[in-house]
Formats: C-alpha cells, sequence, structure tokens
C-alpha cells in the first residue's frame, strides 16, 4: 500500500473525532451497507451523535435533505468520486470515502479518500467497507472486529478472489488478532444439499436452484447431504470436487471463477456469524429487500436479527435462482453484448454477474428494469473481458450521457440511467464501444 492512504484516513477520522453530529449516506449493496454498519458502530462507541441513511444512488433529494439539516458533518460511503456536480451542492462540510474511479481531479469534497489516488485498484483491492474500516481504526475506540465486517463487503463486491492489495493487509490484520482463520476448499459453508442447491457462486446450470437434481447428484456421488463440507471423509471431498469443477468446465464457465472454485474460507471467532461470506450474504439480501435497518444491526449483532435475516436471505436466494434461470432462457444477443430485461430491479447487477461469469461468458452482459419514467441498467465483464481491454464505466457514462441519461462505475461493473424511450439507441452505442474496445 503506498504511502499517503492512511494519512487521509487519518484525516477523516479526526474530522469524525471532531464533529458534534454525524450525516452518514451510503449504497444499499452489501459493501456499502457494510461501510455504514462500521461507520454506525464506531459513533455508537465513541459516543457521538449520528443519522444513517441507504439509498440506491446519490440524488438532488438526498442532498436537499441533507441541507435541511443543521450543524451536521457529512460523510459519504460507496458513492461521490463520480458526481462532483453533487457534491459541490452539499452546503456542509463532506467527506467522500469511495472505491469508484474518480471523475474529477480538484478536491470537491472537503475530504476525499478513493484508493486510486494512491495506485490501488478500487475494482479488485480495495471496497468502501475496508476504506471505512482504515478511516475508523484510527478513532480512539476498540474496533478490531469490525476489520471482519469490512471483509464483507468486499467479498460482496466479489474483491476476493483473490483477496488482494488493502483488502488482504486487512485480512492479515485480522488473522494476527485472532478475530479469523483461514481454511481452504469448497466455499460451501452450509450443509452440503443447501449449499449446492442454492449455490450461485459458483452458479451450477441445471443443478442451482433445483432440489430433486441436487439430491441425485448427492446419492450418485455417495455424499450425505446433511454433512457440512468440512465433516465429509478426505475421499469425499475430492469426489465433490472434482464433479463441481468438471461441471463449470463443461458449461463453459470463465477460467477464473473455475479456479476460484477452491479457495479461502474466513472463519470468524466471537461473533454471531461463524464465516465472513454468511455476513455478506446476509447484507446482500437485506439490501436487496430494502431491510437496510435490519443490515446496519447486524453489525452490532444481536442473535435475533441474525435469525430475522437468515430467513430474508434464503427467500432472496430462491427468488434470484429462479430469476438467473429465467434469463438463460431469455438472453438476447447483440454483436458484442447480451442483454435482457428483468422484472426486479434490485438484482439486476447480481443477475448478469452471474451470467457473465458462469454461463455466458465471451461478451459482457446487460440486464435493465423499465420503470415509469426512466429504465435502471445494470453491465458486467469477467477478467478475461478486462484484460481483453473491456471498460464497461467509460462505455455507460458515454453511451447514457448520449441519451440524456448518466451512468458510470467499474471497468467491470457499472450502471446507467436513461429515458424510458432510449434504450435501443443506448444498446447501439454501447454495442458499438465495446466493439471498439475488444
Amino acid at each position: 500500500m503506498k504511502p499517503n492512504i492512511q494519512d487521509k484516513a487519518t484525516e477523516i477520522s479526526s474530522y469524525l473525532e471532531e464533529s458534534d453530529f454525524i450525516r452518514c449516506i451510503s449504497h444499499n449493496d452489501a459493501d456499502g451497507l457494510a461501510a455504514a454498519g462500521i461507520l454506525s458502530e464506531s459513533m455508537r462507541k465513541l459516543g457521538k451523535q449520528f443519522h444513517t441513511s441507504i439509498v440506491g444512488r446519490p440524488s438532488e433529494e438526498i442532498i436537499e435533505k441533507i441541507n435541511d439539516e443543521d450543524d451536521c458533518s457529512v460523510i459519504l460511503f460507496d458513492m461521490g468520486s463520480g458526481q462532483p456536480e453533487l457534491i459541490k451542492k452539499i452546503d456542509s462540510e463532506v467527506a467522500v470515502v469511495d472505491h469508484h474511479p474518480p471523475s474529477y481531479e480538484d478536491e470537491i469534497a472537503n475530504h476525499h479518500l478513493n484508493p486510486h489516488h494512491y495506485g490501488i485498484d478500487g475494482s479488485f483491492s480495495a471496497s468502501a467497507s475496508t476504506l471505512s474500516y482504515l478511516v475508523c481504526k484510527n478513532l480512539p475506540i476498540e474496533n478490531a472486529d469490525l476489520g471482519c465486517v469490512s471483509l464483507a463487503g468486499a467479498i460482496g463486491d466479489m474483491q476476493h478472489l483473490p483477496m488482494d492489495g488493502l483488502n488482504l493487509e486487512i485480512l492479515n490484520e485480522m488473522r494476527s488478532k485472532n478475530v479469523i482463520e483461514i481454511k481452504k476448499g469448497l466455499r460451501f459453508t452450509d450443509k452440503i444439499n443447501k449449499s449446492l442447491e442454492k449455490s450461485t457462486s459458483p452458479f451450477l446450470k441445471g443443478i442451482s436452484g433445483n432440489s430433486l437434481t441436487t439430491q441425485k447428484i448427492l446419492k450418485s456421488l455417495d455424499i450425505n447431504g446433511n454433512e457440512t463440507f468440512w465433516e465429509l471423509q478426505e475421499d469425499k471431498k475430492r469426489k465433490l470436487i472434482s464433479f463441481i469443477v468438471l461441471k463449470l468446465i463443461k458449461q463453459g464457465a470463465e477460467i477464473n471463477r473455475i479456479k476460484s472454485t477452491i479457495g479461502e474460507v474466513y472463519e470468524v471467532n466471537n461473533k454471531e456469524f461463524n464465516y465472513v461470506s454468511e455476513l455478506s450474504s446476509l447484507l446482500n439480501a437485506c439490501g436487496t429487500k430494502d431491510e437496510y435497518g435490519l443490515a446496519l444491526s447486524l453489525v452490532l449483532g444481536p442473535k435475533q436479527r441474525f435469525e430475522e435475516a437468515e430467513k430474508i436471505k434464503n427467500e432472496h436466494k430462491s427468488e434470484l435462482l429462479k430469476n438467473i434461470n429465467e434469463a438463460i432462457e431469455n438472453l438476447n444477443e447483440q454483436n458484442n453484448l447480451y442483454h435482457i430485461e428483468v422484472d426486479h430491479r434490485a438484482s439486476k447487477g447480481t443477475v448478469c454477474g452471474i451470467l457473465v461469469d458462469y454461463v455466458f461468458t465471451d461478451k459482457p452482459i446487460f440486464t435493465y428494469y423499465i420503470d415509469e419514467d426512466e429504465i435502471s441498467i445494470s453491465s458486467r465483464g469477467n477478467k478475461l473481458l478486462i484484460e481483453r481491454n473491456l471498460d464497461l464505466s467509460e462505455v455507460m457514462k458515454k453511451a447514457a450521457n448520449e441519451v440524456g441519461g448518466n451512468g458510470g462505475g467499474h471497468n467491470i461493473a457499472s450502471g446507467a440511467t436513461i429515458p424510458k424511450n432510449e434504450l435501443k439507441n443506448f444498446l447501439k452505442k454501447a454495442n458499438e464501444m465495446i466493439g471498439e474496445q475488444l
């Protein structure tokens, strides 16, 4: 990690410590929720007054609400680096903590922490939640346990295949403090039958979402589905791993995802959740279902809230797998991209991310949700496409601007909002740009 990022984090820590009332705005995905949870729990421990809001994207409306509040110190997580026109309109002192590529050179915010300013790739090596922990660990409180919450956010943004950069530094810190232990094997943390049937990472075409097929496969492999992966005998572990890897190869999964089938699993000591990935899944499900208060409460750790979140996660997984399998049957293809309309705004990014990693890996995938007045679009690529110079942030920004909308994000994952009657023109422009990039 280059010098000065810690200096900037310390600067924002001091800003928070000197403030009387903290106004936090964060994104509604697992990473943004983890970042906000870390900040909120740290302010609670510090005895500070704070108000946290979770939003899908920064907007004029939320800025107006902030400006109506007196004497607040504002901090934004997982947003702001690409929205200078909105940041300028905030009347209060403001800190932006974001891992998306910044779209401006000048310091629009009073305090701006972005890994790209320090040579760290925010798409793979630092998330909003790990940046939040970097800020809050400097406060005069005991919060080492929040490091594993930050890693849950990084996993939510798929930055754990493998852990790298700032994320890896925090993982090593958690290991040295005996907060986390690392196991290596299949990334299944539940019973085998449930893990296989509900698996989205990896997504197994024809198996994920199909209970009957899952049972038949486990019977053919002579594996007890009521055991966890870690309870299996070594020969059964190898048999299950071999089956999954061969299945992924046959269905054409992206090579990096096949390699990541076997990897590190982070077991947590002395928390209400056993594995970091479990918390990540719960945060993601709560974000998708607009259960933001429940998501934030998971950082505080009352057991009954985890049981409530687990029910939401199970419902979300079933709906997600249904949506993925329907998308496979109805995907549309152009020369340089795939696209499909979905009827579920919240999970559209997850759907196209899973499809481009495990099923349709040769082109980026666009999913879009048609609202009353606008169309919300998500796009995803994979590492092999990025190596061929795909930059979805540039595509989404320019194609959306050309049709009167706005967009941006990471090179591998971006979003846009466009007028309702401009979908055809947007897809045409995006298809042309991707063709030029690849």
